[in-house]
């Protein structure tokens, strides 16, 4: 069974697998315009780990991660 996540904003429920976590996280980034060192900077999580996340290599972080990554998100 794959790993998933779920996500809620206001009052809709989105749940992911890793590999559209890591599409999500992306467009996140992305729509912030900072890159991956710059995330990697604000976060405190490495940049090669926030890149294999991105590309679905990893499984999903852990909620220590999620906070780390979501704070400057």
């Amino acid at each position: 069974m794959p790993t998933i996540v779920y996500i809620i904003i206001g009052e809709v429920e989105i749940i992911l697998d890793s590999k559209e976590f890591g599409q999500y996280l992306k467009s996140l980034r992305k729509a912030k315009k900072i890159t991956i060192r710059q995330l990697e900077d604000a976060s405190g999580v490495s940049n090669s780990y926030i890149s294999q996340i991105e590309k679905g290599d990893k499984s999903l972080p852990s909620p220590e991660i999620l906070k780390k990554l979501a704070e400057p998100l």
